[in-house]
């Protein structure tokens, strides 16, 4: 393993502060509840449009593989592309 690549695996991802990903994710959450409390049952996505997403995230410079988050939003990104209400935070879906 080169210097560099040593150095790298040492880095710890920068993610939004604890506060901004609560804040991210209670919105997500108040999406969600405000859709159901609205009759649409439909919460989640079909798998095409999961794997559409995810495919989206993994070519993102945000998106750091090691993790499966999004560095811009800190959000665990498998059950986030599920979410039929949730976003991209730099709307890419």
């Amino acid at each position: 393993m080169s210097k560099e690549e040593q150095q790298n695996k040492n880095v710890v991802p920068e993610f939004p502060s604890a506060v901004e990903q609560g804040k991210n994710l209670t919105e997500l959450i108040g999406k969600f509840v405000d859709q159901a409390l609205e009759g649409d049952m439909e919460l989640l996505v079909d798998e095409f449009e999961k794997n559409r997403r995810f495919c989206i995230c993994q070519a993102c410079p945000y998106y750091h593989r090691a993790s499966k988050r999004c560095k811009k939003c800190g959000c665990f990104l498998p059950p986030k592309v599920k979410i039929k209400v949730s976003e991209c935070p730099i709307k890419k879906w």
